[in-house]
Parts: C-alpha cells; sequence; structure tokens
C-alpha cells in the first residue's frame, strides 16, 4: 500500500481504520501505551513479533503490511492459514553478536520486521515460548567448529538470570557492552567462566564482584546453519 512505509503511517491508518485510540491499541498489542507513542512518533521503526501477531489477530489486518507495509491491510493475516497451528514465527533482531572479538557494537531493542518460520514442535518439545525467543546472526569465528560465521541462533531470552545458568550451556551474553556468544560455567567462588568453542580462542574470567558488566541476553537453544548443533 503506498505511503506507508513508515510504522508511523501504519499506525495512524489503524487509528482511522480500526476505531482505535492509543489506549486500546496498546491492550490489543499487549504493551503499554508509551510504546503506542513511540510508533506513532516514529521513534520505534519495527515491531516485535509477538506484538505484531497481536494486533494482526485482533484487529484482523495482514501481518505483511503490518511489519513491512507491503500488500494490503486488508489482505487476510498470513499468521492465520492452513499451516498456523503447524509454525511459529520468531523475529530476526538487528544486532549482530560478535562470537569472536570486534569493535563494541550498539544494542538496539527494535527488530528487523523480518519473521523466521519453525516449528512449532520444536519449541513443544523443549518447553519454549516463541514469543520470547530471538534469532541472531553471528560474526567471528570463536565458536567454531559448532557455531559457524554468518550462521544465526536461536536464543531464549527468558533464560536471562546469572544465577540460573545451565554448566556448560552457550548463551548470548554482553560483557561490558561486547556481546558475546559463548559457553557458561559458574565457579564455587561466585566467578564465571566464558569459554570459546575454538581452542585458539582464550578463556576469560570474571570474578563475583565483576559481574555487574555481565548482561545476559537469554540462552541458545539453536542455531540455523548448514551443521547439526550440538
Amino acid at each position: 500500500m503506498a505511503g506507508m512505509e513508515l510504522l508511523s503511517d501504519r499506525i495512524k491508518w489503524l487509528y482511522s481504520n480500526r476505531n482505535m485510540s492509543q489506549s486500546k491499541l496498546a491492550r490489543a498489542a499487549g504493551v503499554k501505551a508509551p510504546s503506542v507513542k513511540d510508533w506513532e512518533e516514529g521513534n520505534t521503526r519495527g515491531l516485535r513479533a509477538d506484538v505484531a501477531l497481536n494486533i494482526a489477530k485482533k484487529l484482523n489486518v495482514n501481518i505483511d503490511w503490518l511489519i513491512t507495509g507491503n500488500g494490503s491491510p486488508e489482505t487476510a493475516p498470513t499468521v492465520i492459514d492452513k499451516n498456523s497451528e503447524e509454525y511459529v514465527h520468531v523475529y530476526l533482531s538487528r544486532v549482530v553478536f560478535q562470537a569472536g572479538y570486534g569493535a563494541e557494537p550498539t544494542i538496539e531493542e527494535e527488530t528487523s520486521g523480518e519473521l523466521i518460520r519453525l516449528r512449532r514442535t520444536f519449541f513443544d518439545a523443549h518447553h519454549l515460548n516463541a514469543a520470547r525467543c530471538t534469532c541472531f546472526p553471528v560474526e567471528g569465528e570463536s565458536m567454531q567448529p559448532l557455531i559457524y560465521e554468518g550462521e544465526y541462533v536461536i536464543v531464549d531470552t527468558t533464560q536471562n538470570d546469572l544465577r540460573y545458568i545451565k554448566d556448560g550451556k552457550i548463551y548470548a551474553i554482553s560483557v561490558e557492552g561486547l556481546p558475546r556468544i559463548k559457553r557458561l560455567f559458574r565457579k564455587m567462588d561466585g566467578s564465571l567462566i566464558i569459554r570459546s568453542e575454538n581452542k585458539n580462542f582464550g578463556e576469560d574470567v570474571i570474578r563475583g564482584e565483576q559481574l555487574n558488566t555481565i548482561k545476559l541476553i537469554g540462552r541458545v537453544v539453536a542455531r540455523i546453519g548448514a551443521k547439526p548443533f550440538e
């Protein structure tokens, strides 16, 4: 639909054509009113997958149009089709996580608007909430041969508490603003071991008093690539 390239334009269309107010749209989307205000004013350029799905279902609009501006808003939502029970959607983040070492990036909460469609059976089997998972592209070689540069990882963002990490599992973390994907281990003294899969990369130890420099994004539960995930 012409003239709907910006999310703010599509939000205004919803106000006009679905008799929405800021508070009504917030309730339909499952967010707070300030978030809707940011959409309306152009401060946020993309919608999280779970939020877009809520709006598409409750307001009967085309999710592709809602996310990208392409197509017609009145078209039946792509989330409602014969495969809707078989697949779930995970959003692709703009963040590029460094599996090796590189310049410090900016962590953005917004998404690219792209959805990854995955089979529901995977999430059900592992007791995962797809709406709380996200997908990141990987740069760097420190997790080879397990995860290769250019591949994608699925991250469960509910597992984001350093107190409850599972030793030896792979996590997406940020250390002093530098995102990494690493295996994590807790030591008896409360410190944290950050370990690469690639033996050419060293091991880091974060002491207990330094743990406030760590932000745990979530646990890596799968990767999308050419080789099997272990």
